[in-house]
């Protein structure tokens, strides 16, 4: 930031005919340091406010891990919003974050057996709507 405040060489004006160069203004004593007040005042002005922002990131981390299921799910999704995430993955990963280790292995177990057990589960219903309909049309057949 500061090179931005710092003092610069002459300036070109685009508005004239032809580029006319325009000496910087001489600065004196009074003026740099007022510059350099200036400077300090936003360089101190930065540093609180990543200073308050660090503090309510670490409360919201405080709450995500010891506030159980609700508290960690809005804690999660509350920090995917302001970093412009989608905020429904953000709890969720939130709510996972908040659970205990056997929790978390019974989860994984589950979607383990639903991804294994599915197609055995499809299968057993395609074979269910087989038998039903062989059933149905000899059911019909036989009452004509």
């Amino acid at each position: 930031m500061n090179e931005l405040l710092a003092e610069r060489s002459p300036v070109t004006r685009r508005g004239a005919p032809s580029p006319v160069q325009v000496p910087a203004p001489r600065r004196g004593p009074l003026t740099s340091s007022l510059w350099k007040l200036g400077n300090a005042l936003v360089d101190r002005g930065v540093r609180a406010a990543l200073a308050g922002v660090d503090r309510l990131s670490e409360k919201f981390e405080d709450v995500t891990r010891r506030g159980g299921l609700l508290p960690a799910a809005a804690g999660g999704g509350l920090a995917a919003f302001v970093a412009g995430r989608n905020p429904i993955w953000g709890a969720v990963r939130g709510m996972i974050t908040g659970t205990s280790t056997t929790t978390k292995v019974l989860v994984v177990l589950a979607i383990v057996l639903a991804l294994v057990l599915g197609p055995v589960v499809l299968v057993l219903l395609l074979l269910t709507l087989i038998v039903v309909a062989v059933v149905v049309a000899v059911r019909s057949g036989a009452g004509a």
